[in-house]
């Protein structure tokens, strides 16, 4: 099923909307190689497909946006036994090479994963054809769009190098003495802090993480690789095996 929406070109100077519409792929359907004299951006809703630009092949899903930019030859489609569900918005005006290329989509970048635009695709979807004026609604969502994608602060960036950092040591240390005041020392970071920030980009105070991927990687040893549970705790790191036990069985619900 495929919906064109009926757009009057208003000529806005700075951010100027052409097209909108939104389909639900058969399997396999393709487009191209083809190309635009405008921005054309494609929002993943739901299924899966590929798109192909400058010898690139992406492989896109759910939540990803693509962009083709003016004058692109491109080819995309949708995957064979989960075709894609998008919707597109075609724009042009003055403003629209500065503000891409200020955003995450800067240089030659065509794809982002973006799941939390789809709020703002939906709302075009289903409140589109009810409003007057609708040019300059679309308009609007460009404009937010735009806010969406653009790259994290500083700051934001610092937080996911710290936590990706406190991920990877944990990953190669499970098996050794760890303890998050040690971690933070390294990093440089204040215990609680590194608590927070880590509690709220991966849903668990550190200390947790690190006992699921130890009990995780356990479980393992002791199904898969028919270690003994001795054997099993001190590669997790537990020299009380006893007390790897207690855990193990708290947390799983048996005994390892």
């Amino acid at each position: 099923m495929e919906r064109h929406i009926s757009i009057i070109n208003q000529h806005l100077h700075d951010l100027n909307p052409l097209n909108c519409g939104w389909q639900a792929c058969t399997a396999s359907h393709s487009y191209g190689p083809a190309a635009r004299d405008y921005y054309l951006i494609h929002y993943i809703l739901s299924g899966k497909g590929i798109f192909c630009r400058d010898n690139q092949r992406i492989n896109l899903a759910r939540g990803d946006l693509f962009l083709i930019r003016p004058d692109e030859l491109t080819f995309y489609q949708a995957d064979h036994e989960d075709p894609w569900n998008y919707i597109w918005i075609g724009f042009d005006g003055a403003l629209c090479a500065s503000l891409v290329n200020r955003s995450v989509l800067e240089g030659d970048r065509a794809s982002v994963h973006l799941p939390e635009a789809e709020p703002l695709f939906l709302q075009i979807q289903n409140e589109f054809e009810h409003l007057i004026g609708s040019e300059l609604f679309l308009c609007a969502k460009l404009y937010e769009l735009i806010s969406v994608l653009q790259p994290k602060t500083v700051l934001e960036r610092e937080k996911d190098e710290y936590i990706q950092r406190v991920v990877d040591y944990m990953k190669a240390n499970y098996a050794s003495p760890v303890r998050v005041e040690q971690i933070a020392r390294m990093i440089g970071l204040n215990r609680h802090y590194l608590s927070r920030i880590f509690s709220r980009e991966m849903g668990m105070p550190p200390k947790q993480y690190l006992l699921e991927m130890r009990l995780n990687r356990a479980a393992v040893y002791l199904v898969q690789r028919d270690y003994s549970v001795k054997e099993a705790a001190h590669s997790v790191g537990y020299d009380d095996v006893f007390n790897f036990s207690k855990v193990f069985k708290r947390y799983y619900g048996l005994a390892p």
